[in-house]
C-alpha cells in the first residue's frame, strides 16, 4: 500500500496522503464530513484503500471521472456553480500524484460538463469552448467548431471522434474531431423540433450504427439509428403515443440485438431490435404476454437480464430476445418474491455472477413489523442463486403521516469495481429515521455511508465511517470507476 502523494499546480489547498493500490481498480465519489466539508474521495475496495482525495468544499461537489490512459483525470465542480479552491480538473497518476492541471482553458470552471474520454483523450465543455485533453498542459487545447449551443455527447463512430451539438437551439449537427488540426467539421445537420434535441444519453454503437434518442413534433422522443449519414439517420420505431413518444432509454447490446425501455402510457415495456425498423417489436414471452420492466437492463453471454414488473411484484429474467428464449432467471416453483426497490440501481453483473436485491411482504416478530431485504448473487453460468449471508433483515417500520410506513436499509449507487461492488447503505426514503435503529444480522448498520460487497465469499465491509453518528451520514455518490 502506497501513500498518494499530492502535488497542486495552482492555488487550491488539497489535504495530504490518501491510501490507494498502484496495480487494482479505483473508484471515486463524493460524501460529507462534518470535519473536512464535502470531499472526493478514492477507493480500491478495502477499508485501507480507502481515502479522502480532495477536501474542504461548503457546497456539494459533483463530479465527472474517468481512466485516461495510464491516469485518472477528475473534473470537479460545484452546485453552487462557482470557482473554489476545489474546483478544476485533476489527474492521478498510477504512482499514486496528484495534480491539478493549470490551464487558462481550465480556469474558471462552473458549469463545465466532461463526456466518457475517446481514444486516450477526455472532451471538456467549458465556458463555450469545447476542450481536449490527455491530462498534460501540452495536450490541453480547445477544438474549433461551429458555434453551438450545447455538446450533448461525445463519442467514437467508425473509427473517427464524433460528438453531436445544437447549433444556435434551431440544428443538430453531427461533428467529427481532427485532434492533427484541433478542428470540427459537420458531417450533416438534423434539424431540431420543439426547441429539443437528443437525450443526454450517449448514442450505443450497435454493429456498425448508432442507436440514439430523438426528438420530433410529430413522434416525440424515439428511438432513431444512424450510419453517420444524413441519408441513413431516420426513426428506428415510432412507439409511444402522439407527442410524448416512448421516451426509450437504457440501450444495452447483447448478441446481435439491442434491448431498451420504451413506454406507451404508465407502463415501461422491454423492446428489441435488430437495427432495422421491422426488426423492432415489443418483446412477448412464450405464452404471448407482453413484457413489462423495471429498472436497469444488463447483458452477459448473449442474453438480456432484466427485472420484470407484474406490478404487484417483479421477478428476475433474462432473454435471447425471443419469446421462447425469455424466462424466468428462477423457477417459478421455488422463486423468491423479487419487489423493486425505488430508487435502486437494480441489476449489476460482476464477473459471472448477477447481483439484485430484494424484499419480501411485512411480517411480524416479536410485536415487530419487519421486511427482509438480501442481496443475491446469481451464478451465469449455472443459474443457481445465493444469498449474501449477511442477511439485510430487519428493516423497520415507521409511522410516517399517520400510517405505518416501511423504512429499511438497502445497497444503493451500485458500481462493480474488481471481485465485488462498493455501494452506499440508505434507509428506504433518504431522510426520515425510524424509531429504532434498523439492525443487520445483530450489528447496527451505519446509515448512508460507503460498502464493499463481495459475491464471491457473500461479505459486506464498510469501507470508511465517514460521518460516524450522523442521521444521513456522509451521504456518498456519484460512484464513478477511474482505474
Amino acid at each position: 500500500m502506497s501513500a498518494l502523494a499530492v502535488a497542486v499546480l495552482g492555488a487550491a489547498a488539497i489535504p495530504q496522503p490518501v491510501a490507494a493500490k498502484k496495480s487494482v481498480a479505483l473508484t471515486a465519489f463524493i460524501a460529507q464530513s462534518p470535519k473536512s466539508g464535502w470531499g472526493v474521495y478514492v477507493s480500491d475496495g478495502t477499508s485501507a484503500g480507502t481515502s479522502e482525495l480532495i477536501a474542504g468544499s461548503k457546497e456539494m461537489l459533483r463530479l465527472s471521472a474517468y481512466p485516461v490512459g495510464d491516469k485518472s483525470l477528475l473534473l470537479v465542480t460545484n452546485d453552487a456553480l462557482r470557482v473554489s479552491d476545489q474546483t478544476g480538473l485533476y489527474v492521478l497518476t498510477r504512482s499514486g500524484k496528484l495534480q491539478k492541471l493549470n490551464h487558462p482553458l481550465i480556469e474558471n470552471l462552473t458549469e463545465a460538463r466532461a463526456f466518457a474520454p475517446v481514444r486516450g483523450r477526455l472532451y471538456v465543455v467549458n465556458n463555450g469552448k469545447l476542450i481536449s485533453t490527455d491530462g498534460t498542459q501540452k495536450g490541453t487545447r480547445e477544438i474549433s467548431a461551429a458555434p453551438f449551443y450545447s455538446v450533448t455527447s461525445v463519442f467514437e463512430f467508425n473509427g473517427r471522434t464524433s460528438f453531436i451539438s445544437s447549433l444556435m437551439n434551431t440544428t443538430e449537427a453531427f461533428q467529427i474531431i481532427d485532434e492533427a488540426t484541433a478542428s470540427s467539421s459537420v458531417l450533416f445537420l438534423m434539424p431540431r423540433q420543439g426547441g429539443r434535441g437528443s437525450y443526454s444519453e450517449p448514442p450505443t454503437l450497435f454493429g456498425d450504427k448508432l442507436i440514439l434518442t430523438r426528438r420530433t413534433d410529430a413522434s416525440g422522443y424515439e428511438p432513431w439509428v444512424s450510419d453517420g449519414t444524413a441519408e441513413g439517420t431516420q426513426i428506428l420505431k415510432d412507439i409511444g403515443f402522439r407527442e410524448e413518444g416512448g421516451n426509450p432509454g437504457g440501450y444495452v447490446v447483447f448478441g446481435d440485438k439491442v434491448g431498451f425501455r420504451a413506454t406507451r402510457g404508465q407502463v415501461a415495456q422491454l423492446w428489441i431490435s435488430d437495427g432495422a425498423s421491422n426488426g423492432t417489436r415489443q418483446l412477448i414471452d412464450a405464452s404471448g404476454a407482453l413484457v413489462n420492466v423495471q429498472g436497469a437492463l444488463a447483458a452477459y453471454g448473449g442474453r438480456l437480464y432484466f427485472r420484470r414488473d407484474f406490478v404487484h411484484y417483479s421477478d428476475i429474467w433474462s432473454t435471447d430476445g425471443t419469446p421462447s428464449g425469455t424466462q424466468a432467471l428462477v423457477a417459478p416453483s421455488t422463486r423468491l418474491t423479487y419487489h423493486y426497490i425505488p430508487g435502486n440501481p437494480d441489476l449489476a453483473i460482476v464477473g459471472d455472477r448477477l447481483i439484485f436485491q430484494s424484499e419480501t411482504a411485512p411480517y411480524d416478530e416479536r410485536g415487530k413489523k419487519y421486511v427482509k431485504v438480501t442481496l443475491n448473487a446469481t451464478n451465469l453460468k449455472n443459474g443457481k442463486t445465493t444469498t449474501a449471508s449477511f442477511d439485510l433483515k430487519d428493516g423497520c417500520f415507521d409511522n410516517y403521516q399517520g400510517a405505518p410506513t416501511y423504512i429499511g436499509i438497502y445497497a444503493s449507487e451500485m458500481l462493480p469495481i474488481g471481485d465485488g461492488l462498493i455501494l452506499r447503505m440508505s434507509d428506504r426514503w433518504g431522510q426520515y429515521k425510524t424509531a429504532e435503529p434498523c439492525e443487520v444480522s445483530g450489528s447496527i448498520i451505519p446509515n448512508y455511508e460507503p460498502w464493499f460487497f463481495t459475491p464471491k465469499d457473500q461479505t459486506l465491509t464498510q469501507l470508511l465511517d465517514i460521518a460516524p453518528g450522523a442521521t444521513r451520514g456522509s451521504f456518498p455518490n456519484s460512484f464513478q470507476r477511474i482505474r
